[in-house]
């Protein structure tokens, strides 16, 4: 159960940006498969937030850049 505890208290004290994975250090075999589905979890997450992020980044570039006519300037 120390591994347990140690492996929690590495959760709680991770960082929002971390991305190296979980250390499964001293935890019982039984908890390897949601350490592992955790982890990937994990990934999965970080870059739908990437993805988030730079969407957001080019739509607040959008505004910046000139729009172009669509219509004829004459007309």
């Amino acid at each position: 159960m120390r591994g347990l505890r140690l492996l929690s208290i590495d959760i709680v004290r991770r960082s929002v940006d971390a991305r190296e994975p979980l250390r499964p250090v001293g935890v019982p075999e039984e908890a390897a498969p949601l350490i592992v589905a955790t982890d990937g979890f994990v990934a999965r997450y970080q870059e739908a937030l990437e993805a988030q992020r730079r969407f957001v980044a080019d739509a607040a570039h959008e505004p910046r850049t000139p729009a172009r006519r669509t219509s004829d300037p004459d007309g």
